[in-house]
């Protein structure tokens, strides 16, 4: 692999780059994912695959519970096949993280690359998108092509976990993140990266030395000024618009609807799980809707159990606090939205405890 960039590491620039394009109506797969498939059809040929990391025998222990539960629920709904996909979607994520820990363990430094150049062109090119009104609006917020505002910054929001994570360190990416984060009005989202960010300035500041400080700060506050004057009349709007959804007492916020009141209402289930399917062990009539939580949904789902197997997994490589502080914004937004089966949330994950085990981060 004397080339600078091997045709692995050019697969996941694509699937990178291309993953903002939904083409499909699902959020979870997409076309382009195409790209990641094929980059794990290579490396297996090549034998290029890693197998003793301890992530990933962290995050397989956890896949053995989670496939379990659902084919034990799959017997009592034969009719139903959503127990069976949530399986193959967390399938995928394993498969997605063993291509990526194995791309890093082979070669950091193009793995890093590869990932970095697909953030700051994906973020330039929707940046533009915006800027020339391509895409989709709905109401007030941009969609671009995606296919709804949450999934927009959910993805925008793990891009800036992990350009950090990676050693990122390009002010103007963090603010368009931030910017497109904003742009998409999705208040989980905004209310998460600004907590990451206020945490990545103290983390910033407590490793830089005084002139490097300095440097930060005047450089961000040209480039805040800057953003401002170039969106600025879209700023005033967006501003306008979140003020308003963040102050209206929507049934969307309710308890109810996030399926909080199911923790209480069905504590029997909360021990071994019930399955993440279509509910209909609820026999809610109309209340058969997923448990719109990460945090709920995987108590109710797989337990107590479940849980503490997820906490296994996230706890490998941490010995830093950082780290954990670090990643709270994540768990703070998977208390109004479901994550577990996205690729890069596991992804975030694992680079934010592998970045302090190695001490990347200290070189920041």
């Amino acid at each position: 692999m004397k080339k600078i960039l091997s045709v692995e590491y050019l697969l996941l620039f694509c699937y990178f780059l291309f993953k903002c394009f939904y083409l499909l109506p699902s959020g979870l797969l997409q076309i382009f994912d195409l790209f990641f498939i094929i980059c794990f059809s290579l490396m297996s040929i090549r034998q290029k695959l890693v197998w003793n990391n301890p992530f990933l025998v962290r995050y397989s222990f956890f896949l053995i519970y989670v496939s379990i539960v659902n084919l034990y629920w799959t017997l009592f709904f034969p009719l139903d096949y959503s127990h069976l996909i949530n399986i193959m979607y967390y399938v995928y994520n394993a498969f997605f993280l063993w291509v990526n820990i194995s791309l890093i363990e082979l070669n950091y430094v193009k793995y890093r690359k590869a990932v970095l150049s697909a953030i700051c062109v994906s973020v330039v090119s929707n940046i533009m998108f915006i800027i020339l009104g391509v895409g989709k609006i709905v109401g007030n917020r941009a969609v671009i092509f995606f296919n709804d505002p949450n999934q927009m910054g959910f993805f925008f929001f793990m891009l800036s976990m992990i350009y950090f994570f990676l050693k990122g360190r390009n002010i103007v990416i963090y603010l368009s993140l931030f910017v497109l984060v904003l742009s998409s009005a999705s208040r989980g989202c905004l209310i998460s990266i600004c907590l990451f960010y206020f945490f990545l300035i103290i983390f910033f500041y407590y490793k830089s030395s005084l002139i490097r400080a300095l440097k930060y700060t005047f450089t961000s506050i040209v480039l805040i000024m800057v953003l401002g004057f170039v969106f600025s009349n879209k700023l005033i709007y967006q501003y306008e618009y979140l003020n308003n959804r963040l102050e209206e007492n929507s049934d969307d916020d309710s308890v109810m609807s996030r399926g909080w009141h199911r923790l209480y209402e069905f504590t029997d289930k909360c021990v071994l799980g019930y399955g993440e399917g279509g509910n209909k062990q609820f026999k809610y009539g109309e209340d058969d809707l997923e448990t719109h939580s990460t945090w709920a949904n995987l108590i109710l789902s797989y337990g107590i159990v479940g849980l503490g197997l997820f906490c296994f997994v996230v706890q490998c490589y941490r010995k830093n606090i950082f780290s954990y502080i670090l990643l709270s914004p994540l768990f703070l937004h998977g208390i109004i939205q479901v994550d577990s089966r996205q690729t890069t949330f596991w992804l975030v994950i694992f680079l934010s405890g592998y970045t302090f085990q190695n001490n990347f981060a200290r070189r920041i």
